[in-house]
């Protein structure tokens, strides 16, 4: 069920860090890639302790793994507090805020063609609620 008031929080916290100089987005932190021969893309990302990550909205629904560490997350269906080991299947569409308590290690797994980094982000994901709705609407 979509909470509109949690989205609405969401993304005013996001805009908040972005407008912040003392803010580090989720490229600082440690990634690791992960591709096999059939489509096939894992995207590992290394969370310290003590650090909040505002997530892009994946297009397709994926598979998560939280393999190390203790989070919190919060989406519009509420709050939820995670330790691993814990796999799920993320739908599509989902914005999410982690807060680690622990040092974490967080996968998404992905079918995707591109190898680029850069184009593989486009692919898998958008920016925006705007942008989400956009593509919901190209597939009807």
């Amino acid at each position: 069920m979509t909470d509109l008031v949690i989205r609405s929080k969401i993304d005013a916290l996001e805009d908040a860090m972005n407008t912040r100089s003392d803010v580090v987005g989720a490229s600082a932190f440690e990634l690791k890639h992960h591709f096999t021969d059939n489509g096939m893309y894992a995207r590992e990302i290394i969370l310290p302790a003590g650090s909040i990550v505002v997530g892009k909205i994946k297009k397709e629904e994926h598979i998560s793994v939280l393999s190390a560490g203790f989070v919190t997350e919060l989406t519009e269906e509420g709050v939820q507090h995670i330790k691993a080991p814990y796999t799920m299947v993320s739908k599509s569409g989902t914005k999410r805020v982690v807060v680690a308590h622990e040092t974490t290690v967080w996968t998404t797994i992905h079918f995707s063609e591109e190898t680029n980094i850069d184009k593989m982000v486009d692919d898998i994901a958008v920016d925006t609620r705007e942008q989400y709705e956009n593509l919901l609407e190209k597939m009807i």
